[in-house]
């Protein structure tokens, strides 16, 4: 029996998450990101993901300041990339 895995990331060796979805508060991802691509995913769905629309939950989650600027790189990546998700899986449901 062979399986076979596919991924949307090339992972490092020891973290489960490539370091650009890293959390940067505390320079190493000690915390569950789960909760924060779950968030965007059905965020994404419901709103989009565009900037316009991304940046004022981003503030609300203290991961870009009031003039956009990023505080949390890795929140940020991995929020948009789970808002992109949420819309391509809104705009193609039996993908």
């Amino acid at each position: 029996m062979v399986l076979v895995t596919y991924r949307a990331e090339a992972l490092p060796a020891i973290r489960g998450l490539n370091r650009v979805y890293w959390d940067m508060n505390g320079g190493i991802n000690k915390d569950d990101q789960t909760h924060h691509f779950a968030f965007f995913f059905w965020f994404g769905a419901r709103r989009g993901s565009s900037w316009s629309v991304l940046a004022p939950v981003l503030h609300e989650t203290h991961d870009v300041d009031w003039r956009g600027r990023v505080l949390n790189a890795g929140d940020v990546n991995f929020g948009i990339l789970g808002a992109r998700w949420g819309v391509g899986f809104k705009n193609h449901p039996g993908f």
